[in-house]
């Protein structure tokens, strides 16, 4: 288990209650998304990110795709 400050869980960890969502670029051609180098680049338009929490926001649990 990865612990942050006070070795509290970290948030990204499972016991911590996270879900993961890939951030990296995806596919290929007119509907590829392009992937995220940092959390500032969370929000750029088109990237894996901003379509994983679009999708989270919507309820469309189900179609946000993991890490790999």
């Amino acid at each position: 288990m990865a612990t942050g400050r006070r070795g509290v869980p970290h948030s990204s960890d499972e016991v911590f209650g996270a879900n993961q969502m890939n951030t990296h670029a995806e596919g290929s051609g007119p509907s590829a998304t392009s992937g995220a180098e940092g959390h500032s680049q969370y929000w750029d338009r088109g990237s894996t990110a901003l379509k994983n929490q679009a999708l989270v926001v919507v309820g469309e649990y189900g179609d946000v795709t993991a890490p790999e």
